[in-house]
């Protein structure tokens, strides 16, 4: 699934949207309810992702980091740091075991 500011999850069950600048939304997709918020980059997110199941929500972020978060909400699961500017984009694999981000530095 390619990254961006509001994607769906592969079921189609679940939006995840930028909201604010540094937050992301997961919302139901038939409801617009929102599921979780998820917070905690320090500064504007770029990209969300899903995972191949919709439970894990990835995220990059202008703060240098990507996160990974439980789409129902929490606290971010993993950080993902050494890009040495802004992450543009983050996504997971196929079968979401593996994470890769892309920043404005080449790394």
């Amino acid at each position: 699934m390619v990254p961006s500011r509001a994607v769906w999850s592969n079921d189609g069950k679940r939006i995840a949207a930028v909201a604010r600048g540094n937050t992301v939304k997961v919302v139901d997709a038939d409801t617009g309810r929102t599921i979780s918020a998820l917070e905690g980059h320090g500064d504007r997110v770029n990209s969300a992702a899903f995972n191949h199941d919709g439970t894990r929500v990835v995220t990059a972020s202008d703060d240098g980091t990507a996160r990974v978060w439980d789409a129902e909400g929490g606290p971010a699961l993993a950080t993902l740091e050494g890009h040495g500017g802004r992450v543009k984009s983050a996504a997971f694999n196929h079968d979401g075991t593996e994470r890769v981000s892309a920043a404005g530095d080449g790394t």
